[in-house]
């Protein structure tokens, strides 16, 4: 329709997720109950209320039946965020690409500060929103660009030829294995979000490529 309604935005949001996900966590609370003589805990209710990448952050990221849950967190935290910026900047979307890049920077500078400074545990790093809010901004950067025709000539070039994304996902794999070989610090640093730009990428020629018979 050419307008934007945050009403239908977030119920949409809503039918996509909560029924889903409070399926499984009533079907998973019932186990502990009945099944274990348990009962539910701290990180579950964090879960119930989509904040267990915070719970995960600062208790070194238990491993139990909720521990995928913190994506959850960080994607609804987002999206509580994002569609307040995109209804201010929708009619700039210069301007939208320039919050977007400065938004990913200071994450970058954030999460090294965290790292490098203080010295701050990777699980923090791994769960917390702020310091991964940048892989789903470049998401939207990417959507930003292309919908701005920005940027054409790279995208020309890397969704040239069907090997390109042979190209890109081999990136991914060596900024994984490097890694180690930096003493733990790139993946905290610069990793995630050199990630989420290959990722990015990735999703882009998959579009463009996805007529070629070795895509399709």
């Amino acid at each position: 329709s050419g307008t934007v309604s945050l009403r239908q935005f977030y119920w949409r949001r809503t039918l996509r997720i909560f029924p889903a996900f409070y399926a499984f966590w009533f079907l998973l609370m019932a186990v502990v109950v009945f099944r274990d003589g348990g009962r539910p805990d701290a990180h579950s209710w964090s879960a119930f209320f989509y904040v267990s990448n915070y719970y995960s952050a600062l208790n070194d990221h238990p491993v139990n039946g909720l521990s995928h849950t913190w994506s959850l967190g960080v994607e609804e935290q987002f999206f509580l965020l994002w569609p307040a910026v995109f209804l201010l900047c929708r009619g700039n979307l210069r301007l939208m690409t320039h919050v977007l890049v400065a938004v990913i920077g200071c994450v970058v500078i954030h999460r090294s500060v965290l790292t490098l400074v203080f010295g701050v545990d990777q699980s923090y790093i791994y769960s917390a929103f702020e310091t991964r809010v940048d892989q789903l901004m470049v998401g939207c950067l990417v959507a930003v660009l292309l919908k701005r025709r920005a940027l054409e000539w790279f995208w020309t070039r890397v969704c040239v030829h069907p090997v390109a994304p042979l190209v890109t996902v081999a990136l991914v794999v060596a900024s994984m294995r490097i890694a180690p070989l930096l003493g733990g610090h790139f993946r905290e640093t610069v990793g995630y979000t050199i990630q989420g730009i290959l990722y990015g990428v990735l999703l882009i020629q998959m579009v463009v490529l996805s007529s070629t018979p070795a895509w399709s």
